[in-house]
């Protein structure tokens, strides 16, 4: 009698021990895949999916982040938000569908951060409109090939439509990477650790505004400003490599009173096989 209880005991042990066991094996979430692909289709997916076509896509870039492995590939269709748009994975951003995304004024739209990519799939557009920040490409982040185009973002005074601290970098040419910015302010919408390559760009600032000094790196790029009207500086150690850097004024003469239109500062800026023009500046167009 004694053995045939002790018998029991192990039993039920056993089987608590399993129940246990087996609750916790089905609590633990997988590691997703290194280098996968996850689709993301707001108006066709679903969270239930696993995400691993386009037929399966989720639902929510929530969920598209979760199963997203350490280099892989984001392919939207469709986002779930028109802002707050945060990608902080090491990987790649692939818009593979003519997008629009509206801001509200007060709303930052997309971020990158470092180790990111942002791409569009080839002969696709991401327009970004009424944000306080539309676009940030963070240091150790790049914006790659595509066509984007930024309107009537950042109403504040000191704001921008635009902010680059990493790396705005096409694949080869100068119109794989086509990059638009027409907002109503663009202050200082690069920083110093911000690199321009194979790409065509055009700011341009809505209200007379001004860009302080900071290294200009570009190589293989054509950067048009315009609305500076209040001086562009350019920093020492700035590098200007088989480069465009056109400065325009739209506004007409009290748009350049009292100011040059390009001044460098500092000392040990390379400018090489580049072309510089300025046709605004009552001062000077180029100092």
């Amino acid at each position: 009698m004694k053995n045939k209880n002790f018998i029991i005991k192990i039993v039920m042990l056993v089987l608590i021990l399993g129940g246990i066991l087996g609750l916790s094996t089905n609590n633990v979430q997988a590691v997703p895949e290194e280098g996968n692909t996850i689709y993301l289709d707001n108006a066709g997916g679903n969270d239930a999916n696993n995400g691993e076509s386009e037929a399966t896509a989720v639902k929510t870039f929530n969920k598209a982040l979760e199963l997203l492995g350490e280099n892989g590939t984001l392919k939207v269709k469709s986002f779930d938000k028109q802002s707050g748009i945060v990608f902080n994975k090491k990987g790649t951003l692939e818009i593979i569908e003519d997008t629009t995304l509206q801001g509200n004024r007060t709303d930052i739209g997309i971020t990158m951060k470092s180790g990111s990519h942002l791409r569009m799939a080839e002969g696709k557009t991401l327009k970004m409109k009424d944000f306080k920040t539309a676009l940030t490409i963070e240091n150790g982040a790049e914006l790659n090939d595509g066509n984007y185009i930024l309107e009537n973002n950042a109403s504040d005074q000191y704001g921008k439509g635009l902010n680059i601290i990493g790396a705005v970098k096409g694949s080869s040419g100068r119109d794989k990477l086509v990059l638009k910015a027409n907002d109503i302010y663009n202050v200082n919408f690069y920083s110093g650790t911000a690199t321009f390559e194979n790409a065509t760009i055009e700011v341009i600032s809505q209200k007379r505004v001004w860009s302080d000094a900071k290294k200009l790196t570009m190589t293989n790029t054509s950067m048009t400003l315009s609305g500076y009207g209040q001086g562009f500086y350019i920093g020492g150690d700035s590098k200007i490599i088989d480069s465009y850097l056109y400065m325009k004024d739209p506004k007409g003469s009290w748009f350049n009173i009292n100011t040059t239109g390009m001044t460098f500062q500092g000392t040990g800026s390379t400018i090489s096989g580049s072309t510089l023009r300025a046709d605004y500046g009552s001062n000077a167009g180029i100092l």
